[in-house]
Order: structure tokens, then sequence, then C-alpha cells
């Protein structure tokens, strides 16, 4: 069983291709305005499953839309039809077949071509009506809001748009997954639902990446679901030129040492980097609410604890070689000593972020001479 993929240069089929390579071992060929007709009837001919996401998709000139989108789908549909293929045509259709404009005029027209050809044939289309898609791999200032506006936020240019009115989004990943099974299912719908859509406006989405490149995180922002976010995080970070594949942190230095706030994690706490020169101490306090995971990568510590309320105390010594956490405990004063010769190093994580105000941390003496 071939698999044909017309557009193959377009932002769909790109994303579908480098999905699907890894799910089949079906030879795939891909169909571009650089193949010739007879190559594509090639294709059509030993194909089982023909995605065709080919068409034009921006265009000031009419004719454009009616070569490129209704009139390659009729070549398409009549080489089927001529040659009784049993085949499944899948067709990237849009929501935009609702408005009055080039493209939503000439998409519509294009699905009534393949309806009405393939009606009498062994063929079976499955058309996808998509709204806005977003992902790795769409042109900015072409087709997609999202890729716009993520690249002129890299480039620290405005966006324009500030509409406030809410807009169906799609995950280009969420996408092809669904066109994929949806095509290999031995019951087919003509029109199936499309899942994971997402709803948000054009100022939501400027604020929301702003956001997210001041901060290079999204855990603080509570509007829309985490998975939501999580999405539009990766989507936007592929529109990053090479000097931001890297970000300053703000370091806290004194004579202890140097302590890093890796990344805040909402309500999920947040994750710090630390050091402590030799001989020099960290902690001496406690917290109501808040525990830590301490994870020492590189010399040696003493760990002492002493419950705030019976002045019970206790001492743990640990070193990278142990490949053990400690965990702080509500109640429990605790310090950490550099009793090597080298500067200790580790990772934190606690259970939730450091808030300047509020901080639940209380200072208490720890006596070293447990």
């Amino acid at each position: 069983m071939s698999i044909l993929i017309t557009g193959s240069d377009g932002f769909l089929s790109r994303n579908f291709f480098f999905y699907i390579k890894n799910k089949t071992n079906e030879k795939i060929f891909l169909y571009n305005k650089k193949k010739t007709l007879q190559e594509l009837q090639k294709y059509i001919y030993t194909s089982k499953l023909i995605f065709h996401f080919a068409g034009e998709n921006r265009s000031k000139k009419k004719n454009l839309f009616k070569k490129n989108n209704e009139d390659l789908t009729s070549y398409i549909c009549e080489f089927i039809k001529k040659n009784n293929l049993n085949c499944r045509l899948i067709f990237s259709s849009s929501t935009q077949i609702k408005k009055n404009s080039l493209y939503g005029i000439s998409k519509f027209k294009t699905e009534k071509i393949i309806l009405k050809h393939l009606k009498n044939s062994k063929a079976k289309p499955i058309i996808f009506r998509l709204p806005n898609l977003y992902g790795k791999w769409a042109k900015p200032n072409y087709n997609s809001v999202f890729a716009t506006f993520a690249d002129n936020i890299f480039k620290k240019k405005k966006n324009l748009i500030k509409s406030n009115s809410k807009i169906n989004f799609l995950f280009v990943d969420d996408a092809v997954k669904q066109i994929y099974q949806h095509s290999l299912r031995k019951k087919i719908k003509t029109y199936p639902k499309i899942k994971n859509i997402n709803k948000i406006s054009p100022s939501e989405l400027d604020k929301t990446m702003k956001h997210m490149f001041n901060f290079r995180n999204y855990s603080s922002i509570k509007n829309f679901n985490i998975n939501f976010l999580k999405k539009i995080y990766s989507a936007f970070l592929t529109y990053a030129s090479k000097k931001y594949f890297t970000y300053n942190l703000e370091s806290k230095r004194d004579k202890r040492g140097e302590f890093l706030e890796f990344i805040r994690l909402s309500n999920y706490g947040q994750i710090s980097y630390f050091d402590i020169n030799p001989g020099h101490t960290r902690g001496n306090h406690f917290h109501h609410l808040k525990t830590e995971k301490f994870l020492i990568t590189r010399g040696k510590v003493k760990i002492n604890f002493k419950n705030i309320l019976t002045k019970r105390k206790f001492s743990i010594n640990l070193s990278e070689m142990d490949k053990k956490v400690i965990e702080t405990i509500p109640g429990y004063a605790h310090s950490i000593k550099n009793i090597g010769k080298e500067t200790v190093q580790g990772i934190v994580w606690a259970n939730e972020e450091l808030n300047f105000k509020y901080p639940d941390t209380y200072n208490y003496e720890v006596n070293e001479e447990i």
C-alpha cells in the first residue's frame, strides 16, 4: 500500500510526512509543483492512501485558487475514476468555507468536486475541515497568525492585530495524528469530527507569547489549560533564531556561594541550582509548609536537622557518590554545610515557588555540633 502526499512542501504536509514515516514501512510519494503531471499519475495509480494537502492558501489572484485547488483536484479525481482505483482520498479542507473569501469559496468548491467525481467510484473521500493550524514550519506573514506573531516577537516587532474575538486553533501534531488514524479505519466518515481544538483571541495570543518570551516559561499563566499552553510554548520556540536558544538566569551570590532559580513551575513548585563554598553553610531556617528535595551533584555535605518543638537533633552526611535525595520536613530547622575541600554543587526542588512577600522561611540557628 503506497501513500501519496500532495503539496509536500507545505506546512501540513511536512509535519504529516515526518509523523507517518515512523509509523509505516510503505512507500511514500511526495508531489509538489516541481513534479510533472505524469509523475502525479504514477503516484496516484499505485497509492491506496492519497493525502491531498496541495492548494492555494493566500493569493489576490482568483485564477490561482481555481488552478491550484479546483483544477488540480478535478484532475486527481478524474484519474482515479477513469482507472477505477480502489483508494481513499483524504482532503484538507478548512472551516473557512463558511466565509466569503477567495480561499473559503475555493475550498468549498473543491469539496463539491471531490464528492461529485467519487460518488459512484470505488474511491472513498475523507474531508477534514480544519481550523487554524499552528506548530513548527508554518510560514510567518503568510497564512498563519500564530507563526506571524511568534516571528514578530522574536524579532522584536509589534503585532498589529489586537482583536478580542476567539479563534479556533489546532496543534499541527494533533491534526496529523487524527488525519492518519481516520484514514486507516475500516469504517470511515466523510466529514470526521475534529478533536483537541482550543480557543484564544489574537490579543490573548500576543500577550501569552510575550510572557513566554520574557520569562521563558508558562507556569504562571492561568487563563488556559496547561496542555494548551505547553503546545503554544513548544510551537512558539520553533520561530526562535539561534541567539534565543540560550538565555541568562539571575544569579544570587554571597560568601556562601551561588543560587540560581532554574525554572518556576507554579503549582508544582520550582527547581533551582546552588553551590556552597568550602567551610560555608546554607540554611539555618525552617518552613511551616514548604518542603525541599536536595540532590548533591558534587562534593560532600553535612545536613543538620533540629525539631523546633522537641529540640531533637540529628545529622546526615552525603556526597555525590551516594545518589540520595535529602528532603526537608516542615517543623525541622535545617542547615547544609560543605565539609569537603571543593565547592559543593547541587539542585533543589521546592514544592512551591519562592514568594518574596511570603517566603515561608524562618531563621533558626541549628547547632553545628551534633
